[in-house]
Parts: C-alpha cells; structure tokens; sequence
C-alpha cells in the first residue's frame, strides 16, 4: 500500500534537491522516475542544486568556518527546515572534492538538457544521486 502511495504522489524538484543533498539516492532515483515519466524539465531543479552545492562549497571555506552552520544558512535566506537540515548534513559529510565533482556533473546535466550530450539528464542526475550518496 505504501508503494502505491509513494508511485502515485506529486513530487517537485525541490524535494528531489533535498533528497540528493541527504545522500538518499534511493528515494531521489524513485523521485526522478516521477519527475521524468511527468515530462519534468531538469533545468530548474538544476538550477536549485547548483545554488545549493555553492552554498556548500562556500560553507566549506573561510566564509563559514566563522559562524555555524545554522546561522551561515540562515543569513543566506536558508529558511525551510527540511533543506536546512539537509545541507548541514551534506557539509559535515561530503568533501570539498565531492561537492566540486557534483558540480562538474550538473555541467554535464545542463549540457544533456540541452541536447549537447548523448545521454539523458536523468541518466546524469542518477550518476549524481550515486555520488552524493557516496560518503
């Protein structure tokens, strides 16, 4: 029953982005499947990763190493508790290597989108679902 309520529910790309971002790959790959099977452009969502993964990288760094990360975010209009959390955890958890690989991977989405690439974006944000989730 529970399976049935997950394939028939809305998701939106915001949720995929959160779920990336807290290493479920499993749910963000079930999330993508909706996503794409609705005819879901990839290019918004991407656009929401990418901002988040430089807020991660600039966490990271000098800038956030002087303030937690509760109030880093906050300043950053960081207000949803569900993101929040998940972009803290994906602080402590992914390294600066990983959050510039998962970039170098939304180039590759954004090109796929855009018909500049062999493969499908979702096959890119699969490859990126497995490397987030990868800690």
């Amino acid at each position: 029953m529970e399976q049935a309520v997950q394939d028939s529910a809305r998701f939106n790309g915001f949720e995929l982005v959160t779920e990336l971002l807290s290493g479920q790959a499993g749910h963000a790959t079930r999330i993508m499947g909706v996503l794409q099977q609705e005819g879901e452009n990839p290019l918004g969502l991407l656009a929401v990763l990418v901002r988040d993964l430089h807020l991660l990288i600039e966490m990271k760094g000098p800038a956030g190493a002087n303030e937690p990360a509760a109030a880093f975010l906050k300043k950053r209009g960081v207000f949803q508790p569900a993101r929040a959390s998940a972009l803290q955890k994906a602080g402590r958890q992914l390294s600066l290597a990983q959050l510039h690989q998962a970039l170098s991977l939304c180039s590759r989405i954004d090109r796929a989108a855009k018909g500049f690439d062999d493969l499908s974006p979702w096959h890119h944000l699969r490859d990126l679902a497995a490397l987030l989730a990868a800690r």
